[in-house]
């Protein structure tokens, strides 16, 4: 339920002797995961789960705000893209939302969503420079690395 794009099912189709069924009401995941999962034993269906029919052996739920539960969650700098296809602007702002509502402790997670990005981050040299500065930034301010008297 919920196939992402299709990594899960390969795994288990490519590991097991099993077929996979794999159901999601996403067209884009949908077709990623076809994809990715063209020459195994494993079908895709684009359709809410509530509607699927079918008996299995067993079921398995790939979400990302479903498994999220009170826990002391690491410092997280979570990035995404305005114009991504694949994963849309507002699911990692609804995963951090919840992160942030369920974690324990005081460890940051930070939400960066870069609105001239598409999938696989922004265009041009110096703008993927900017982007990877952030994360080191992040990086090393979480390990104490950035001297406090540093101006910019």
């Amino acid at each position: 339920v919920g196939c992402g794009f299709g990594g899960l099912a390969h795994w288990i189709a490519s590991q097991y002797d099993v077929s996979v069924a794999a159901v999601t009401d996403s067209a884009q995941p949908a077709s990623l995961a076809r994809e990715r999962c063209a020459n195994l034993p494993v079908t895709v269906e684009l359709v809410d789960y509530r509607q699927g029919t079918g008996t299995f052996d067993r079921i398995v739920s790939v979400g990302m705000i479903e498994h999220v539960g009170p826990k002391n969650y690491p410092p997280l700098l979570v990035t995404a893209g305005l114009s991504d296809p694949r994963v849309t602007y507002w699911e990692p702002a609804k995963w951090v939302a919840c992160l942030r509502d369920q974690k324990i402790g005081d460890s940051r997670i930070l939400l960066t969503t870069n609105m001239e990005a598409g999938l696989g981050g922004t265009s041009g040299r110096f703008a993927k420079l900017k982007e990877i500065a952030l994360i080191y930034a992040f990086i090393f301010n979480e390990l104490g690395l950035l001297d406090s008297g540093w101006k910019d």
